[in-house]
């Protein structure tokens, strides 16, 4: 990494906003280029990062789902004089950042994405579809917002299936934890007993397909303005349901 870090890189300093693993891999990578990190979490989530050496920590008062509040926390605690990088650790810090854009702009500097551009992108029906437009294969799935729609899917698509949020953090999923972030259901009257009671329509059900340890990469990159690639990074992750 610090090949891409320029001479001005040492009166540069970022702030990540999450503090799940992801955040501290940020943090320590940031460090070792000699770019100061400050970690916003919320006081519940914020155990890990106290113990870390990579970075600051600031605890905030409220979490994600109280965007509002949370970036009028930002603002008068990272004041506009000194500009600061804004960084997003999963979806919901990402969709945050591009919906408050406008009012976090003085005080940080951020990404141009929007955010019907971002939900495309992290919302996995949506990727699904545009995986499929483009001729990618892609798992058998269905989103439950409809409970008749969903038995005459698992009618058609024999089990085992695995249950997720439409993306990280969705609001008013029921599978939110990490327990049960990849749920496995072995057979369709499992799956319908388990939906019975509940239509949520911030879950996605697939067809699970064992990928097998080692075969599955991660891929991040950062695009300029024109759309060209300016930077990329890939690690093959150990396990993947």
């Amino acid at each position: 990494m610090k090949r891409g870090i320029n001479k001005d890189a040492e009166n540069t300093e970022i702030v990540v906003l999450g503090v799940g693993a992801t955040a501290l891999a940020v943090a320590r990578c940031l460090k070792a280029a000699g770019i100061g990190t400050t970690v916003v979490s919320h006081p519940n989530i914020s155990l890990i990062a106290s113990y870390s050496r990579s970075c600051r920590l600031r605890n905030s008062p409220y979490g994600l789902n109280q965007d509002d509040e949370l970036c009028g926390w930002l603002l008068a605690n990272f004041p506009s004089n000194r500009r600061k990088i804004l960084l997003p650790e999963n979806d919901s810090a990402a969709l945050f950042i591009a919906k408050w854009s406008a009012r976090l702009k003085p005080s940080f500097l951020i990404w141009g994405n929007k955010l019907e551009t971002l939900m495309n992108l992290v919302s996995k029906d949506n990727l699904m579809r545009q995986a499929e437009l483009a001729g990618i294969s892609v798992p058998r799935s269905i989103s439950n917002d409809d409970r008749d729609k969903t038995g005459l899917w698992a009618e058609e698509v024999e089990g085992p299936y695995i249950i997720k949020p439409l993306y990280s953090g969705a609001p008013r999923s029921s599978l939110r934890g990490v327990k049960k972030k990849n749920w496995i259901i072995e057979t369709k009257p499992a799956l319908l007993e388990l939906l019975e009671d509940s239509v949520d329509s911030s879950l996605i059900i697939q067809k699970y397909l064992q990928a097998g340890d080692g075969n599955v990469f991660d891929c991040y990159g950062l695009c300029d303005s024109d759309g060209h690639v300016a930077t990329a990074a890939t690690h093959k992750r150990i396990r993947e349901l």
